[in-house]
């Protein structure tokens, strides 16, 4: 309409797509009436282009981005009378996440872009450069990108059970 705010914004008419695949698996055990227990394993996997409005084959903007989680928790819930129940947990996940820029991936070199053989045998490592404007930056300087890392936890909890509602 011309009036708004965002009436010359770009809009995005590529839908994204992300690939993630998740597993879970759980095992539960009736030791006996008071023993119960169960084991259950996670596995997720995202991956994913991300900032990148203009489609995967624009490689100046946008970055490759893998996040990987895997995870498992033993319960075991024990009936020490009628009305008292005892709960122990145990939890750990660990991550794993990636990135890189499609701009310094490998076979892009900034030759191909234009720029002189003397400013390819500057740069540290092959890709192009990023050249930042007004609102944006196209490219990067950054190779890519890793972190790792973990969460535990462990929990025990008491259940009084008075009549039919149950008290933590």
């Amino acid at each position: 309409d011309g009036v708004s705010t965002d009436s010359n914004n770009y809009i995005i008419n590529q839908p994204k797509i992300d690939k993630f695949v998740s597993y879970i698996g759980r095992v539960d055990q009736a030791w006996n009436n008071n023993h119960h227990s169960y084991f259950e394993y996670r596995y997720n996997d995202l991956n994913e282009l991300a900032g990148d409005p203009f489609g995967p084959n624009n490689i100046l903007v946008g970055a490759y981005l893998t996040r990987t989680n895997i995870g498992a928790t033993l319960d075991h819930t024990w009936v020490l009378r009628s009305n008292l129940l005892l709960s122990l947990v145990g939890n750990l996940t660990s991550w794993k996440t990636t990135s890189y820029s499609p701009a310094n991936a490998a076979g892009v070199s900034a030759g191909s872009f234009g720029f002189s053989s003397q400013f390819e045998a500057q740069q540290l490592g092959s890709g192009l450069p990023a050249l930042t404007g007004l609102f944006t930056t196209l490219g990067n300087t950054l190779g890519p990108s890793y972190e790792n890392g973990y969460n535990y936890e462990g929990r025990a909890s008491l259940h009084q059970i008075h009549g039919n509602d149950p008290q933590h």
